[in-house]
């Protein structure tokens, strides 16, 4: 009876007829490798795992609708780390080992943008409802610019935030040496608040961008 990824694996090479040593080189893994994961010995890394999915044709532990199922599936299918899905869902990787752990649940002021993300990653249509995730969410919890990000700065305010991460700079360093709270600078950067013409100014210069507007 097929019950592990393993056996999935090996039915899978069976019913088309390949050598563990086919499938190793198609995997860029050792025939060892592939025999330990046949036998529940080993498990793919998840580098490995979308390719495996791909191999077998579907995936052989879609799980629940439930966060953690979905967090799971999602980096199984996509190969991913939890930190490089937390970088795609704006958030901090110890979030996501917490929701995936079934420790924590999103907070209600982000469950909607968490779950528009996850469509997306999961190709089903988003829905109606909270806005999408932007690239502020993106890099909240990061200190500098993180690898892999496809949005892109839209606002001033992001912008600003681009440039800052790209320098290395904290934000108690910039409002420091700007004359600003790092309250403020952080609600610039998100959006929900506008810099005086003197502070954009203090701001811009600080992070030389006094050639672009």
């Amino acid at each position: 009876m097929v019950k592990t990824l393993g056996n999935h694996i090996r039915k899978r090479r069976l019913d088309l007829g390949l050598w563990q040593r086919t499938l190793a080189e198609r995997l860029g893994v050792s025939e060892m490798t592939v025999g330990n994961w046949e036998l529940g010995k080993e498990q793919p890394r998840i580098r490995l795992t979308a390719a495996i999915i791909a191999f077998i044709g579907y995936d052989p532990e879609p799980g629940s609708d439930s966060l953690p199922c979905r967090l799971r599936a999602i980096r199984r299918r996509l190969g991913l780390t939890q930190a490089e899905l937390a970088t795609r869902l704006g958030q901090d990787e110890k979030q996501i080992c917490r929701w995936e752990a079934g420790r924590r649940t999103p907070p209600p002021a982000i469950t909607g943008r968490v779950d528009q993300a996850l469509r997306g990653l999961e190709g089903r249509p988003a829905e109606a409802g909270p806005e999408s995730v932007s690239y502020f969410d993106v890099t909240r919890w990061r200190r500098r610019m993180p690898v892999g990000v496809a949005l892109r700065p839209e606002t001033s305010g992001e912008r600003m935030r681009a440039r800052r991460l790209e320098l290395a700079l904290s934000a108690t360093f910039v409002a420091r040496e700007t004359g600003t709270s790092r309250g403020t600078l952080y609600r610039i950067e998100r959006g929900r608040q506008t810099a005086s013409r003197d502070l954009e100014r203090r701001l811009r210069t600080l992070l030389r961008m006094n050639d672009a507007r």
